[in-house]
């Protein structure tokens, strides 16, 4: 409490703001009172309390905000005055004014709002209500999807709110909480504040925030897939439901029904889903609050159109957008005509869609509603793909990709690549089409891959536990070992002891006795020692299989879900190109789009091809039979293979070979001439050469792949053969690669009985040399 002058002059300040921003901002309304503002008005003529006084009039002030500007701003004039003697009242109609004038999207008044809330908290020492108003500047930083600064908002409420924390802040702080990670995307977090505030609001005993709470956290769940968690939630407020008096909290009532409603689209269930909405929208409608009614009637359109009623959205839609243009809910309104023009796009009455969706967009923007920009940029970008005007359809849907790929809307990317796939294809950009094309089906699989990768992280960590649990048994053991080494330590000190007991004595039998026990000890502690170096050996040894296994299987796994689909996701894309070129009658590209799909083929062959055989090599099971081969019909059959990558790249690719025979399997030499060569071809620029020659040297086949390629440097010549993918690199036309092939060269020549050399420079080439057993040798 303050009643010196300063005191007055803040309240005389602080009165003045609020009148200034009613009177300004809010307009009337003709609404209907309700029943308990009623009640609030007979209390406060009943009053003679000046305490009370200020209080109902903050309650009527609280009640008609929701509906009616022009009699808030009366009560809350009437309200000030008792602020006087009452610093708590004061921040309470501070607060409120703020929240009506960011509910009304006055968003720079509120901003001046809460930091006026936040300067007067300070100034009574009252840490709870300076964290409201962070709790209102994180409102605002999220209305304008600000998150980093939201962050700090929160950060800062959480801190101060710590202090003296009440129910009511709990639950509206886990409730901000949420709504930023949801945001951020990040929806495991979000479950959990969702979960906490349900339980804030249940201590706290508000049936309005609590029938609130259940209504967000069925709907989210459902929209998560877990249908079975989502129901019971929906039971318990039920439950909950059917213990409040008839007829009250009629709009948290509704609120329950929406909530309903979206978990039966979710399951499926689109009848029962517009039911719920009926409901939801005929509670809206008794409690007579227009604007709120009329809000309820686009959510209800919104699920007309979802569930394909567009004719019945349309009617819905257009007397929902009357109403909330009187009532200026202006970002009701932005939304609302994104659904008709989505409705009239569907009903093909394209010229009432633009009319509708261009002028949206624009509000949208001047509103920094960045959501519905993202949603309006894509209905009109795909309904002038539709239209066959793909320049304006790309201009919108590349702005809307970037916009959505900038603020999360991740739901939306998967149809805006699709979108513009089409539109460059139409435009004679085949390569923008096909990048946007594999972008459509990356974000088609993620989910998918998302679950398999989760499974062997499962996997893992279950071979993880027994490599631990392993290691611990072997542990044990070497300790076992350990202290039977001290115990023949201590056996050893203790005859020692008896021996020089003995020599004192002078008896030489003793002595004698002593010395072949001391002697068998020493055996015993060689024995134990030696055994404790084994076991350490034999650990060792396993740990390291079991490292070798852990990344064989990692890099099995990288080749897997990275290398080979991206392959085999090139087919549906250039699939999807030749169906268009088709369709639309033009054969110019066809044949560089047979021999892009030739060239993945053999990539895919290729890759699978190495797979197999280092899989097989791994577990020892590569057969290797050796045998009497023409080295030059292998050579041959080798060019053969890549003669036409070669004249892609517009590389020559020759060969020089003897008639001579190597000693080798069949299987073995094609695998390494395989592997030698395309690396060649790939580190190779255009009008490069590629060379393979074979020699006789005393008794083995030389075998040289020679390039005038980039080289190698090095540092990577040193690992050039391990299966670590931090060696690989990009060909010169962006070719990946695995990091398999140069391994399985080195294992199967060395397997062969033969040596494996590469020399290289910088910029200039690399040879590598084969030395195989010679034929007849």
């Amino acid at each position: 409490m303050c009643n010196c002058g300063a005191k007055a002059g803040r309240v005389r300040f602080a009165g003045w703001f609020i009148l200034f921003q009613l009177l300004a901002g809010w307009g009337a309304s003709n609404a209907q009172n309700l029943p308990r503002i009623d009640s609030l008005q007979s209390l406060l003529m009943k009053s003679a309390d000046a305490h009370w006084v200020g209080e109902v009039h903050w309650q009527l002030a609280k009640e008609f905000a929701r509906y009616d500007s022009a009699k808030a701003a009366y009560h809350i004039s009437l309200a000030l005055p008792y602020t006087e003697a009452d610093s708590q009242l004061e921040l309470r109609l501070l607060y409120l004014v703020a929240e009506i004038d960011r509910s009304h999207l006055q968003l720079e008044r509120a901003r001046a709002g809460y930091q006026l809330l936040v300067r007067q908290a300070k100034a009574y020492g009252d840490s709870l209500y300076c964290a409201f108003g962070w709790l209102g500047f994180n409102r605002l930083a999220q209305q304008i999807s600000d998150l980093p600064q939201a962050r700090s908002y929160l950060d800062s409420a959480s801190y101060l709110g710590g202090k003296e924390s009440t129910y009511q802040f709990r639950a509206e702080l886990s409730e901000q909480w949420c709504r930023f990670y949801r945001n951020l995307g990040d929806t495991d977090s979000c479950q959990m504040y969702r979960e906490q505030n349900l339980k804030e609001a249940l201590r706290w005993g508000n049936p309005y925030w609590i029938l609130r709470s259940y209504s967000d956290i069925i709907k989210r769940t459902a929209d998560q897939g877990n249908y079975l968690e989502a129901r019971l939630y929906h039971e318990e407020c039920r439950a909950f439901l059917d213990q409040l008096p008839q007829g009250s909290f009629q709009d948290m009532r509704a609120m329950f029904f929406w909530a309903e409603s979206d978990l039966f689209m979710q399951m499926g269930m689109p009848d029962s889903a517009v039911a719920a909405m009926e409901t939801y929208l005929a509670l809206f409608q008794t409690i007579k609050i227009p604007y709120r009614a009329a809000i309820a009637r686009a959510n209800f359109t919104n699920r007309l159109i979802r569930t394909g009623h567009y004719e019945r959205g349309v009617l819905e839609g257009e007397q929902a957008l009357a109403e909330l243009i009187r009532w200026r809910r202006n970002k009701a309104v932005v939304w609302t005509q994104y659904l008709l023009g989505k409705a009239y796009n569907h009903l093909n009455q394209v010229t009432k869609a633009r009319a509708i969706l261009e002028p949206a967009l624009e509000e949208s923007r001047r509103l920094r509603n960045l959501r519905n920009v993202a949603n309006i940029l894509l209905e009109l970008g795909m309904m002038e793909v539709a239209l066959g005007a793909y320049d304006k359809a790309a201009t919108y849907l590349e702005e809307g990709l970037q916009l959505s790929e900038s603020y999360q809307f991740r739901d939306l990317l998967e149809p805006y690549t699709l979108g513009l796939a089409k539109s460059h294809d139409a435009l004679g950009n085949p390569q923008q089409a096909l990048d946007y094309m594999w972008r459509h089906q990356e974000l088609y699989e993620e989910s998918r891959i998302q679950e398999i990768e989760q499974r062997e992280q499962v996997k893992a960590a279950v071979f993880d536990y027994e490599k631990r649990n392993d290691s611990l048994a072997h542990s044990a053991e070497r300790q076992e070992l350990i202290f039977e080494n001290q115990v023949a330590r201590q056996a050893l000190k203790k005859t020692r002891w008896i021996v020089g007991f003995s020599v004192v004595c002078g008896g030489v039998v003793l002595l004698g006795v002593g010395y072949r026990r001391k002697q068998q000890s020493a055996k015993n502690l060689r024995r134990l020692s030696t055994a404790v170096q084994e076991k350490n050996q034999e650990i060792l040894t396993k740990s390291q299989q079991l490292e070798k296994v852990i990344e064989d299987k990692d890099q099995f796994f990288s080749i897997i879900s990275h290398d080979l689909r991206g392959p085999i996701r090139a087919f549906a894309s250039l699939a999807f190109l030749l169906k268009t070129q088709i369709e639309h009658g033009e054969t110019k590209d066809l044949e560089e789009l047979v021999d892009m799909l030739d060239l993945n083929a053999r990539r895919v062959i290729d890759l699978l091809e190495n797979l197999l055989q280092w899989a097989l090599e791994q577990q020892g099971a590569m057969p290797f039979s050796p045998e009497m081969l023409p080295v030059d019909e292998s050579v041959t059959e080798v060019i053969s293979i890549f003669s036409l990558q070669a004249e892609n790249k517009r590389i020559t690719l020759q060969a020089e070979t003897s008639q001579e025979q190597v000693y080798a399997d069949r299987n073995y030499l094609a695998t390494i001439l395989r592997n030698l060569v395309s690396n060649a071809l790939k580190y190779t620029q255009e009008g490069g050469r590629v060379a393979v020659r074979t020699c006789t040297v005393e008794d083995q086949i030389e075998i040289q792949i020679q390039d005038n390629g980039i080289g190698i440097a090095p540092e990577i010549q040193d690992k050039l053969f391990d299966t670590n993918k931090d060696k690989v690199r990009s060909g010169t036309h962006g070719e990946k690669g695995t990091g398999l092939g140069l391994s399985l060269v080195h294992d199967f020549v060395t397997r062969s009985g033969g040596t494996l050399q590469v020399e290289s420079t910088l910029g200039e080439g690399t040879t590598f040399q084969v030395r195989l057993p010679k034929g007849g040798v």
